[in-house]
């Protein structure tokens, strides 16, 4: 799936200034897409241009060329799950709503019993936490038939086991050739973004392969990477030479390998 954003730019109202600014940006390839930005920046925004629920005030949004025109024109490619779960979620559970979906029952009882979740399929949706609606919201996204999928800060309130599933339905997405877009300044998944767009001053500010615009982040816009990548920057700044690394594991592993090459 192509997406491509073309002079996008976006305002509220005919009389406020541009949210968004020219915005050029595309994707063609499956990757597991990170979206940076302070506060109000305009992440959600930018996932609503994509799903078709806002139209840009000027320029135009396309999809393997085929103009994003309302959400009835992406609803085939496309899957977005907002912050509030609710929105995402019919209910009154989540057997049920995956009873709409595939309507065969065997299947439903297979998917849940793999999934990890199948203790929440009874339960009523308004009864489940918020870190398990929006669990649930997710896991429900990815049985859907869809190649683009949006979550708009996933793992906000999930538990460990619900993060640990959210990662591997994330590796299994693009396995199966599908692009995922995910709104969060949550550190704990920055090693999980193939790429990395950081949203700032009304435009694309950043935007490349994961290391590259994290090990910038600090200099170039108002966001602070994670403590690792400060670590690094630190320790190379005063002239120790060691490669990029964005998460715990993969410094604990170059720490190990310098140690066996030193015995």
């Amino acid at each position: 799936m192509e997406i491509q954003f073309q002079n996008v730019s976006y305002r509220f109202s005919r009389t406020s200034k541009p949210f968004f600014h020219l915005i050029d940006w595309q994707s063609s390839s499956p990757e597991i897409i990170g979206l940076l930005g302070v506060n109000g920046s305009g992440k959600s925004t930018f996932l609503r241009l994509l799903a078709g629920i806002l139209s840009p005030t000027d320029g135009r949004i396309t999809i393997n060329d085929q103009q994003v025109t309302g959400m009835s024109s992406v609803k085939n490619n496309l899957c977005y799950v907002p912050e509030n779960a609710k929105l995402f979620l019919m209910g009154p559970t989540l057997r049920v709503d995956l009873s709409r979906i595939f309507q065969d029952k065997d299947r439903e009882v297979s998917l849940l019993k793999i999934s990890g979740i199948e203790h929440l399929a009874d339960t009523k949706i308004y009864e489940l936490s918020e870190g398990q609606r929006r669990l649930v919201a997710i896991w429900l996204a990815f049985q859907l038939n869809r190649q683009i999928l949006l979550f708009d800060e996933p793992t906000i309130g999930m538990d460990i086991q619900g993060k640990k599933l959210f990662f591997s339905l994330l590796k299994t997405a693009v396995s199966e050739g599908k692009t995922v877009i995910i709104a969060s300044n949550d550190s704990r998944i920055l090693p999980l973004f193939d790429r990395i767009s950081v949203i700032e001053d009304k435009k694309i500010s950043l935007d490349g392969p994961r290391e590259m615009v994290l090990y910038r982040l600090e200099k170039e816009t108002q966001l602070i990477p994670n403590q690792i990548v400060r670590l690094i920057t630190s320790l190379q700044e005063s002239g120790i030479d060691i490669p990029f690394f964005t998460n715990v594991d993969e410094l604990n592993q170059f720490l190990i390998s310098i140690k066996r090459r030193g015995s």
